[in-house]
């Protein structure tokens, strides 16, 4: 910018001097009209021409001068700038050759992570905050039968229950609320279970933009803990069925009641019944009968009659 300003006030500078020049010349015309009155008018425009050719060439050394001074400086400049293009030039191949080799090492960065990526058992996607997938790993072909390819695009509802909008039990509006990870057991439209686990993805404002999308197939687990849950409940209405009598109970030596818990003495009968499923049918023993009715004819008959039998 400052050598195209120079250029302009050079080129200015030629009409002005021109201008300045004849206006010298008339003005000293002038003068020696005045001072040397009786000068023929020949002669002093011969003097004038001759004294103002002097001036012209003195201006135009002068001026030739300025014109070196002013190429020199230009060539000096030109020759500084050709510095600083060149040192711009080296410093751009030099950056052309890191990003080369930093492309390069980032598409081999990229295929180890896309490996690692794929070889996930679990179906992983990116989506968009309106649940349609950016991106996925090759699960996606196992869960679905679908390839990468054709399940860009799609809503991530749509392969997992059929629909086109969240579920109820879909992870993705909580997390939307959230901003944290969130996550859901979910029956999918083909009878699997599937625990969907969703985290935000935040850009560098802070800004939440995308998430990330995990899907388990978890029906082998819940297959497990229903079996569990239906054996439980076969053993405990086993269980109900069952009344068992454990651990130390206090009997009277005498006559043989038994103590509760809460102090009260019972006959041996109440006691059990109460705290079992057994119940008693009352009857004597022959060492009992003898001691009661040993000496009753009733009883020595028909004892003597059970003898013959």
């Amino acid at each position: 910018m400052s050598l195209d300003k120079k250029n302009i006030n050079h080129k200015w500078n030629i009409p002005i001097i021109v201008v300045i020049v004849f206006f010298l010349m008339t003005c000293f015309e002038i003068f020696q009209q005045i001072l040397i009155p009786d000068i023929s008018i020949m002669q002093s425009q011969v003097l004038t021409i001759f004294i103002f050719t002097l001036i012209i060439a003195c201006v135009l050394i002068y001026i030739k001068k300025r014109m070196i001074k002013t190429d020199q400086n230009f060539q000096e400049k030109v020759w500084k700038w050709t510095s600083k293009l060149e040192e711009m030039n080296k410093s751009l191949k030099a950056q052309v050759q890191e990003n080369i080799l930093g492309e390069t090492i980032n598409r081999a960065n990229r295929k180890d992570w896309e490996k690692t990526f794929d070889a996930i058992d679990d179906w992983i996607a990116i989506i968009d905050l309106n649940s349609t997938i950016l991106r996925s790993n090759r699960t996606v072909e196992k869960y679905f039968q679908l390839r990468v390819q054709e399940s860009i695009g799609i809503k991530c509802c749509k392969l997992v229950h059929g629909t086109d909008n969240p579920v109820d039990l879909c992870p993705l509006p909580k997390m939307l609320k959230t901003k944290k990870r969130e996550r859901s057991e979910i029956k999918a439209k083909d009878g699997r279970w599937m625990l969907i686990t969703v985290d935000p993805i935040f850009n560098s404002d802070g800004k939440m933009i995308s998430a990330v999308h995990i899907v388990r197939d978890i029906s082998k687990r819940i297959l497990i803990w229903d079996e569990r849950e239906k054996l439980v409940k076969d053993m405990e209405k086993a269980l109900s069925r069952i009344k068992t009598l454990s651990g130390l109970l206090p009997i009277c030596s005498n006559c043989k009641k038994i103590r509760d818990d809460k102090g009260y003495w019972n006959r041996i009968e109440s006691y059990i019944e109460t705290h079992s499923d057994a119940s008693f049918s009352h009857g004597m023993c022959p060492e009992c009968s003898d001691k009661l009715y040993g000496n009753e004819d009733w009883y020595i008959d028909m004892k003597k009659g059970k003898e013959k039998e």
